[in-house]
């Protein structure tokens, strides 16, 4: 079974059964509906009243089902004011306000306007009749019809020679032949009238069109052609070219700057090349340094490192300015002092100082710096990395 499902109580089979004994009509006109007291509900047989019913209603419409004449659609709206609360249970009651049908229902808030969103809900509760030859419908003829009468009711109006009449003018209209001033119906050309193509009225498919392109561009078909092909070698006035004869003023150069050549495809293709090698060569620097990428995709990273002062061992980790796309190749460091003056500090000359890296990533490396006799003062370390 479904997790949300509809079923008679039993108060609703007794009235049922006892409008069949007694000859009476039967009619469901009222719709309640329950928020479940904040808990889903689970429907059940022996139900008088919904959980905690919230809205009660008359119904809007019975829909009976296409395929099955004892099944029947109740339709109900909750109207925009009332609420807010959020529905979890639905019924049916009879004209004496016996609860007839109980459902649960999914989880639905029902807000109001002064929530900031308000609407109707329109519920629709599906209701099953053993035999529905026996039950007595009564609902308000103005706002309910089965989908039978519906059907029919359209048909017969659909028919009717008088109905929609501007709608039929429109495609009588239509249906006459289409010409360049007014629109209608046109027939498709064979393909002995697209070769023709003497029709001023019919179209054209593109498959035809493509046959008979593909016909007439032969050379046969080719009308003011030379008589003999290729033509014989000959030459042409400065008049007829503007550049004179031309096998004589053609250039291969691409640094020519004379107005009275004309570039061969040869000139154009290193032109393009020599635009193509300047564009794809990029340059760059950022924090962390600078880098160059060159036409073949090879690039070349490098910056410094300023260790701390007054430190025997110092990390000097290498950040590439640019991530390498596949690897890092090489990486080359060495240590100095920052200052141009070698003799700027007692220890420049005394102390060694030398460094160690480890295997550089697309993205930098790991090092450390050592320095004899616990003196850095002004160190730093310049590195070079190459990769792809």
């Amino acid at each position: 079974m479904s997790d949300f499902y509809t079923l008679w109580t039993d108060a609703g089979l007794q009235q049922i059964g006892a409008s069949i004994a007694q000859d009476k009509k039967f009619t469901m006109p009222t719709a309640v509906v329950g928020d479940g007291g904040g808990n889903p509900v689970i429907p059940t047989k022996g139900m008088t009243d919904l959980k905690s019913p919230v809205w009660e209603g008359p119904i809007s419409s019975i829909t009976q089902s296409r395929t099955d004449e004892n099944a029947f659609v109740y339709e109900f709206a909750v109207p925009l004011d009332a609420g807010p609360f959020t529905v979890r249970e639905v019924g049916l009651k009879d004209e004496s306000g016996t609860l007839c049908i109980v459902g649960n229902f999914p989880d639905t808030p029902k807000p109001v306007a002064a929530d900031g969103s308000g609407r109707d809900m329109v519920i629709r509760i599906p209701v099953h009749f053993e035999n529905a030859d026996s039950i007595s419908l009564t609902v308000d003829p103005l706002v309910v019809a089965s989908n039978g009468d519906v059907d029919r009711k359209i048909s017969a109006h659909n028919k009717h020679g008088e109905s929609h009449r501007d709608i039929r003018e429109a495609l009588d209209d239509k249906t006459d032949q289409a010409t360049e001033t007014k629109r209608g119906t046109a027939a498709i050309a064979t393909q002995d009238e697209v070769d023709a193509g003497e029709s001023a009225v019919k179209v054209v498919v593109p498959a035809r069109l493509k046959a008979w392109w593909e016909s007439v561009r032969t050379w046969e078909n080719i009308k003011e052609k030379p008589i003999v092909f290729p033509p014989s070698p000959h030459t042409h006035t400065p008049a007829q070219v503007g550049l004179g004869n031309i096998p004589n003023a053609i250039s291969d150069s691409v640094i020519n700057d004379s107005s009275e050549h004309l570039a061969t495809s040869a000139a154009v293709k290193i032109a393009h090349d020599m635009a193509l090698e300047a564009n794809n060569y990029r340059s760059g620097e950022n924090a962390y340094g600078w880098w160059e990428i060159l036409p073949d995709g090879t690039i070349f990273q490098g910056g410094k490192v300023d260790p701390p002062t007054c430190v025997p061992t110092a990390k000097v980790d290498v950040t590439f300015p640019i991530r390498f796309p596949n690897k890092c190749e090489t990486l080359t460091a060495v240590s100095g002092v920052s200052s141009s003056n070698y003799n700027a500090h007692s220890t420049y000359r005394k102390s060694r100082a030398y460094t160690s890296y480890g295997a550089p990533t697309n993205g930098g490396c790991h090092g450390q710096l050592f320095i004899d006799n616990y003196s850095g003062n002004g160190r730093i370390v310049w590195w070079f990395a190459k990769g792809k």
